[in-house]
């Protein structure tokens, strides 16, 4: 039977393969008449093969390492400034003026309750269900779930601080349950505008 002829595509897998061939063709190469002259070059490929995968390995892993040591800078260090700023525009000396020049005042909101979407985010924290929302000219939101393929929404809370945590019940204690949940907005006690899109998480495994 005929046989395709191996050569690894993935760093890894190659990798492997370099240090195997390297290895081997110094026992074998004899046998098929090869002189270690005539074996060194290609001891030599596999030594620099093995050495640009290893390079580009420590290239992800330092890179792996700036970019969390960015998220960290933005959350930890973006979350003073922001302080700062909120309170700089508490100084009873603070002027439009001024937040204009340090860059720290964005574009007008146009809020319009007939057309405002409102916007939900879950994750799984502390045994519960974090949702995140921004309300973005609402007071808040009223907050719907269904298990998944179901029809029918019921009421869950309405939230007017993000993030809001929710903990269903499960009906079996060893059995995750599938949900879905949607948000509308609501100002002045009424809901406004279209639902958020649906959002979906297991609970409970």
């Amino acid at each position: 039977m005929k046989r395709l002829p191996y050569f690894p595509s993935s760093d890894g897998p190659l990798s492997l393969w370099c240090k195997n061939f390297k290895q081997k063709i110094a026992i074998q190469g004899p046998t098929l008449g090869l002189t270690p002259a005539q074996i060194a070059p290609h001891e030599t490929n596999c030594d620099n093969m093995i050495e640009s995968i290893n390079a580009v390995e420590a290239y992800k892993a330092d890179m792996s390492a700036i970019f969390k040591a960015k998220e960290l800078s933005v959350k930890q260090d973006g979350g003073e400034l922001k302080k700062f700023i909120a309170n700089l525009k508490t100084n009873p000396a603070y002027t439009d003026a001024i937040g204009e020049d340090l860059g720290i005042i964005g574009a007008a909101v146009t809020f319009n309750p007939s057309t405002y979407k409102a916007e939900i985010f879950l994750d799984l924290n502390g045994g519960a269900i974090r949702i995140r929302f921004r309300k973005v000219g609402a007071d808040g939101i009223n907050i719907y779930k269904r298990g998944k393929g179901e029809n029918q929404w019921v009421f869950v809370s309405r939230a007017t601080k993000s993030p809001f945590y929710y903990t269903p019940a499960l009906p079996d204690a060893n059995t995750p349950v599938h949900l879905e949940f949607r948000a509308f907005g609501v100002l002045n006690d009424v809901e406004i505008g279209i639902p958020s899109d649906i959002n979906e998480i297991l609970f409970g495994e």
